[in-house]
């Protein structure tokens, strides 16, 4: 036995030092236990523990800081199985080290558990877990937007933009079937903050009043039908934001837009959306809310789907009454909203 004993110890340590070494990205994604699924960017689904599930993050948070996204690009959305909910991963691994500021206000929902830092020439991960007491709001009747008409009253439009809050009570009052919902909303995402409830939804507290987002030209036709409404033309929308001086924003001609809507920047006060009755100086003629900024909104245009206004992901040129982006019906975009006309 003592003439093996040397030879075990050698085969013992050759076996040691043979295996490969815990990168820090493995030992950061060891912190999900089995059995749970993660967002993550799929070129690092390698690092994953084999009884980890992953499913791809969105390519907003793929952006580092050498990327100079376009966020005026259309976003195809990612596949989505219907009756599978973001609700059901509770894990997600984003590039940085602080705060991912693309789940805007649905940051809420998760805490970080284990961070990475960066390096030169890295720009680190941040592990994020789905927080289990996060509270919600499950409102009940939809409560729509007051309209505002024309001096005419030909035609009027909601005052403010569709809520989350309105339009969680809106799936709660309609009960889509799962084929139909994943054509209206997508709830695949993990910065949109609707979550099921039992039988129906519920929202955070944080979002319920910000613009509801990842609504396609459908889902957002199929609130208004619900409220014996309907979603304005392009024409339309412009005659409210125009007002009889055809002027270049809603506010009027000053371009100094920071201070009367949501753009990308952080001079107006917001990194996200805002609440949709805020920006009171920046209301349109006759007195509409975020006409300019906060969130897209669609439209209908002669040729298809017309988006309107500006958003807080774009620039401010973005929010002059003259500039308006074509875009697929079927899109499900993180800053597209929309209101009602009648």
């Amino acid at each position: 036995m003592k003439r093996w004993l040397p030879v075990l110890l050698f085969c013992l340590l050759a076996s040691a030092c043979a295996k490969k070494p815990e990168s820090p990205l493995q030992w950061l994604l060891g912190l999900i236990p089995p059995g749970e699924t993660v967002f993550i960017d799929p070129q690092l689904a390698e690092f994953l523990p084999p009884e980890v599930k992953h499913v791809p993050l969105p390519v907003e948070f793929l952006i580092t800081a050498d990327s100079t996204p376009d966020p005026t690009r259309p976003l195809v959305p990612l596949p989505q199985v219907p009756g599978v909910y973001a609700d059901q991963v509770r894990y997600m691994l984003v590039p940085g080290n602080s705060e991912p500021s693309w789940l805007g206000c649905a940051v809420a929902g998760w805490k970080s558990v284990g961070l990475l830092p960066s390096a030169p020439g890295d720009h680190g991960y941040n592990l994020y877990r789905r927080r289990d007491d996060a509270p919600t709001v499950k409102p009940g009747k939809v409560e729509p937007s007051p309209l505002i008409a024309l001096p005419d009253g030909s035609l009027a439009l909601e005052k403010t933009e569709v809520s989350y809050r309105q339009y969680v009570a809106f799936l709660n009052e309609a009960r889509p079937d799962p084929s139909i919902l994943i054509r209206w909303i997508d709830l695949g995402r993990m910065d949109n903050p609707i979550v099921r409830d039992g039988e129906g939804y519920a929202v955070c507290p944080s979002c319920a009043d910000h613009p509801v987002a990842f609504v396609s030209f459908g889902g957002a036709e199929a609130y208004c039908r619900h409220l014996g409404r309907r979603l304005p033309t392009d024409g339309e929308w412009l005659r409210f934001a125009q007002g009889n001086d055809k002027r270049a924003y809603p506010w009027g001609d000053q371009d100094d837009v920071t201070q009367y809507a949501n753009i990308n920047s952080l001079e107006d006060g917001y990194v996200n959306s805002n609440p949709v009755d805020a920006f009171g100086q920046g209301a349109g003629p006759y007195g509409h809310l975020n006409l300019g900024g906060n969130a897209f909104e669609w439209t209908a245009g002669r040729e298809g789907p017309v988006l309107r206004g500006g958003s807080w992901i774009t620039g401010p040129e973005w929010t002059r009454n003259d500039r308006h982006e074509s875009n697929f019906a079927y899109a499900r975009n993180n800053h597209n909203g929309f209101r009602c006309a009648k």
